[in-house]
């Protein structure tokens, strides 16, 4: 990949002069790059700058959706900004963004005010918009899977007139303070009607102490939006209290958490969807293959399962041990394993009861050296396992036993507590249980146990 010439514009963060914070305000400034490229136009009949900012990690081979932004000079920083923001909280997928440069802003933007169509040089500057700009981003970088258009002010109602005039170009278009003139309302609602054969996203924002014209617009498309009743055209309005540069600074980061909308995975805190899975036996790895399907088919992406997203609820959902196993075997096929994962599968098995194989995944949890031990919770689970649910207290004393041997010093105290406790509730090896509990009071440290020596005394008394 060529690069002609790299750019870097820089954000600096201020600490409040008079912050209540013994804290000391971070003035570093944060960097980040972005290419700068010339195309020469051939419906132009010019040399035309554009700004290209690359996801981290970039790879010409994946996929990626293009954001276009109209008036690059002022937006097209704001609108990096917020999409490494939303990457950051996992709104939105990596995504390449173009700055796009007018040197003659009113030639390129303003339409016919009479009748809001484009003027000679719109239409020029919408075919290297659609056309020149997205064949010199797949030729140098990437090709673009799912097309976006923000524009503000003028810029808004351009991008709603080059999104009426080619309904293919843009599958997202955000208009921040538009105006509409003539008959782009019309236009509007001919767009509305067209039988898109994937989503399309529209999102409009107007402010409150704008022009009176602009607000009003956007009322008039809130209007039409009540009544879309098109199942593949999704479309927002929402009104900000601020004034027509505050429409942009506040309607930003919404329009595109709204081009992304579809863009999620349903986690496990979804109790209402989890329980209907549930109910139904639904395959948990048919519904994390599904669950992509649906995104990628949408937004053009190869999104990955999300541990904390749909392989959360996927996890919440299983009831028998065939799906036990087919979804820890597209865990370990797809996610990366980490030390937490023998102790995840066993919990699961516990919970669906399959006991022996839930110990089995506790062994290898123990006998793992990259495991974490230093709580007590890793072993405590596997001796509960043992005693009370496959009803062993034996063995459960003899596990006990085995790893207090082997476990880290801070909570070897905890096994004595706990072989007498089960010793005392299964009322056997009750000399042994009282040896240990004896061992526990005597050596009591309140730093190196979650148990009480009140509750240790009780215990002992139980075993006399």
């Amino acid at each position: 990949m060529k690069t002609p010439f790299l750019a870097i514009f820089l954000t600096i963060l201020v600490g409040a002069a008079n912050a209540q914070t013994d804290s000391v305000p971070n003035r570093k400034a944060f960097a980040r790059n972005y290419y700068v490229d010339t195309i020469q136009s051939v419906s132009l009949n010019a040399k035309r700058t554009i700004k290209i900012y690359l996801p981290d990690d970039f790879k010409p081979a994946d996929k990626y959706p293009v954001i276009y932004v109209l008036d690059e000079n002022w937006m097209f920083e704001p609108v990096v900004s917020d999409v490494a923001k939303l990457l950051d909280f996992d709104v939105i997928p990596k995504c390449i963004v173009v700055g796009i440069n007018s040197p003659n802003r009113s030639n390129d933007l303003t339409p016919n005010l009479n009748t809001g169509a484009f003027t000679g040089s719109n239409k020029k500057f919408n075919d290297y918009l659609t056309k020149e700009v997205p064949e010199h981003i797949t030729r140098k970088y990437s090709a673009p899977v799912f097309s976006i258009l923000v524009g503000h002010s003028d810029g808004a109602t351009f991008a709603q007139n080059a999104m009426t005039a080619n309904p293919a170009a843009f599958r997202g278009v955000i208009c921040l303070s538009q105006n509409l003139f003539g008959n782009e309302l019309e236009q509007y609602i001919n767009y509305s009607k067209e039988p898109f054969p994937n989503n399309n996203y529209y999102f409009v924002a107007s402010g409150t102490r704008d022009a009176t014209s602009r607000l009003r617009s956007g009322m008039k498309l809130d209007s039409l939006f009540r009544t879309n009743s098109n199942p593949c055209l999704k479309v927002k309005h929402e009104v900000y209290e601020a004034d027509h540069s505050g429409v942009a600074g506040m309607g930003l980061a919404n329009g595109l958490g709204f081009i992304f909308s579809d863009y999620y995975q349903p986690n496990g805190w979804d109790r209402r969807l989890a329980d209907s899975l549930r109910s139904i036996h639904k395959d948990p790895t048919v519904l994390i293959e599904s669950t992509l399907e649906r995104i990628n088919k949408i937004y053009g992406t190869d999104a990955k399962a999300d541990r904390n997203a749909i392989m959360d609820l996927a996890f919440g959902i299983i009831t028998n041990k065939d799906q036990a196993k087919s979804y820890l075997e597209y865990f370990k096929k797809n996610l990366k394993v980490d030390d937490q994962f023998n102790s995840s599968a066993a919990q699961l098995y516990e919970r669906i009861n399959e006991y022996d194989i839930a110990l089995e995944y506790w062994t290898k949890y123990l006998n793992d050296p990259a495991s974490y031990k230093g709580n007590f919770f890793y072993f405590r689970r596997p001796i509960e396992l043992l005693a009370y649910k496959m009803n062993k207290p034996d063995k459960a004393i003899a596990f006990a036993e085995e790893w207090e041997k082997k476990a880290p010093a801070n909570v070897q105290l905890s096994f004595k507590f706990f072989i007498a406790k089960i010793a005392s509730e299964k009322n056997v090896l009750k000399k042994k249980g009282k040896a240990y509990i004896g061992k526990f009071i005597a050596n009591y440290d309140a730093a190196k146990t979650q148990y009480s020596l009140e509750d240790a005394k009780k215990i002992q008394g139980l075993l006399e």
